[in-house]
């Protein structure tokens, strides 16, 4: 006994077993030899979505595969930035997925998703931002069914048929179930990750962890850093996946670009920031056949490696982005670009579509006293950001959500992209896309309003930004779209007035009109209670000034494909006002939605 004490206890019962076998249990390979060991021709890949993406693994994958016809499943939240290669490359025959197209500044389709979809090349399975995440969830949790609000009522009801259930549950009440989905293999990008697999994520955490662990082979993981296990003890808190899950770690520098990646504070790791340049080339070079092809060659097939990759970069572009991360960079921005001047042109229609927007979300908020806004990308977000600056310098307590994970955030003047890194500094929680859809819009505390664009709405106020089917066009998805339409309070959507963009039916409901009670162009405000059928025009704006109602109403009727009932007490409203369009001009001022 004496003996015993005398010893160090420390000795006696180390922290850590495994440390002295880490070199023989290290994962740490090259990302090339990773994915010529695990990924084979067939198999269906998860490419994970947190607010970063794995964006180098995607080019390597291209790199091996390319003209092998793989016939790769491809999973993603969102197929945007470098997936489209996958596409285009023929190496996937089919994507489920949320979003098809490109999100920055705003959402518009993809020519080359568009083209695969008309000739039949790929398939295009398309599910909600929260109900793939609960699907994958499922299949992480070893459960073949998952309890699930959105997707009913759409049209992807009718097309996913196989993978939903409408069942009684006792007392008698019908739920909507989605079923599992396991991926063969997945690909997550992460900050650090240290040689035995265990890796660290920043938040937010967009899609989660769910698709990783639902795969039936493991995880690759490319990492910023490897890093000693003391480093993820002392960050226990942000490490999101457990080594055991995972087959390689595979040390990638800027593997998130053209995406951006946030470091949440631990200065021994980097971050980096969008690459809008980048994203702004990919659409250039899509409206050329030969442009496109040399883009592909330079950025992807014949690029040897990362460091290969990083250079035709250049080290200045690498720092500039590095820069942009900074949560204070918006301060130059707003300077360089003039955000703060006072306006002098007169509105545009897209501008007094996004006025009229935001006090139409401002007045439904205070009537029906909501607690948050959760607003999509493009005018309808503006349209969101101008209600809760009024809402909030008024003294009313409104948060502003967004699917990626933000809650009570503050936009940043000069960058009006939703997801922007320097909204997130200003949020007052990062969290998960299953938390704010599922809980903080839609749960049993949720009182939320959501604010949406539309690629086209019918006289019910049903949304349709998915696919023209009497055109074999395809748009883009659903993205949150259905979530807040099937789960908010209400909605408000936001669209330019046009023929084809004012139907009278839809020809595909991406998002049920249930909850819609208004519709807002540029000419004015279609309303309807909940519950009821038909929009209404009750108001209309008096743009240019002096406008008369019988004039006002001709040109809506004229510039609407869809019947337009007039209310008898129809309104007249005023046009934006100075400090509308300030506010509008200083959070877009290179006019990336407002035009």
């Amino acid at each position: 006994r004496r003996e015993t004490n005398s010893m160090d206890p420390k000795k006696l019962f180390p922290e850590d077993y495994r440390s002295p076998q880490l070199k023989k249990r290290s994962k740490v390979m090259a990302l090339d030899a990773a994915i010529q060991k695990f990924v084979k021709p067939g198999m269906t890949l998860h490419i994970a979505t947190i607010h970063y993406r794995p964006n180098a693994a995607v080019h390597q994958l291209a790199r091996q595969f390319w003209g092998r016809n793989p016939g790769f499943t491809i999973i993603s939240v969102g197929m945007t930035m470098s997936n489209f290669v996958l596409v285009y490359g023929g190496l996937a025959k089919k994507v489920i997925s949320t979003f098809c197209g490109d999100s920055y500044p705003a959402a518009l389709p993809s020519p080359v998703y568009q083209e695969a979809h008309r000739k039949g090349t790929c398939e295009f399975e398309t599910w909600s931002i929260l109900a793939l995440p609960l699907r994958l969830r499922a299949g992480a949790m070893g459960m073949e069914w998952m309890p699930c609000r959105s997707v009913f009522g759409s049209s992807m009801e009718e097309e996913n048929k196989r993978d939903l259930r409408r069942v009684k549950v006792p007392g008698g009440e019908e739920i909507g179930m989605v079923r599992a989905l396991r991926p063969d293999i997945s690909f997550v990008h992460a900050q650090a990750a240290d040689p035995l697999g265990n890796t660290l994520l920043t938040p937010p955490y967009g899609e989660g962890i769910y698709g990783s662990l639902a795969s039936k082979n493991g995880i690759i993981v490319t990492a910023e850093k490897i890093v000693p296990p003391e480093f993820m003890k002392d960050h226990s808190n942000l490490v999101r996946i457990p080594g055991h899950v995972v087959r390689a770690v595979c040390p990638v520098e800027l593997g998130a670009h053209p995406a951006g990646l946030s470091n949440q504070g631990i200065p021994e790791l980097e971050a980096y920031a969008d690459d809008y340049d980048f994203l702004f080339e990919i659409r250039r070079v899509y409206k050329d056949p030969k442009d496109l092809r040399d883009w592909v060659h330079y950025w992807v097939l014949d690029v040897k490696d990362q460091q290969d990759y990083l250079s035709r970069l250049g080290r200045e572009r690498v720092l500039y982005l590095k820069g942009k991360a900074d949560p204070d960079s918006w301060v130059s921005d707003f300077r360089a670009l003039g955000a703060g001047e006072k306006p002098n042109a007169p509105p545009n229609r897209l501008e007094i579509m996004a006025a009229l927007a935001g006090r139409a979300i401002e007045e439904r908020v205070r009537k029906n006293k909501y607690d948050t806004i959760l607003a999509g990308i493009g005018t309808s977000n503006l349209g969101a950001w101008l209600a809760a600056q009024s809402l909030q310098k008024g003294g009313y307590p409104i948060e502003l959500m967004a699917e990626i994970g933000f809650y009570g955030y503050s936009p940043r003047p000069s960058d009006p992209f939703i997801f922007n890194f320097r909204n997130m500094p200003t949020c007052r929680m990062l969290s998960y896309i299953d938390e704010i859809m599922g809980l903080f819009m839609g749960g049993s505390s949720g009182n939320c309003i959501g604010s949406l664009g539309a690629g086209q709405v019918d006289r019910f106020g049903n949304i349709n930004s998915t696919k023209i089917p009497e055109r074999k066009l395809f748009l883009t998805g659903p993205g949150g779209g259905n979530d807040v339409a099937s789960n908010a309070r209400e909605v408000v959507v936001s669209a330019p007035l046009g023929k084809n963009r004012y139907v009278p039916d839809v020809g595909y409901i991406t998002s049920p009109g249930l909850r819609v009670t208004t519709v807002v162009c540029d000419k004015g405000i279609f309303r309807k209670d909940l519950g009821k059928k038909e929009l209404v025009l009750t108001e209309y704006v008096e743009w240019p000034k002096g406008l008369k109602k019988e004039q006002a109403v001709r040109e809506i009727r004229e510039k609407s494909g869809m019947k337009v009932k007039a209310s008898p007490n129809l309104k007249k409203v005023a046009a934006p006002t100075k400090k509308d369009i300030w506010l509008l001009r200083t959070f877009d001022p290179l006019r990336q939605f407002i035009g």
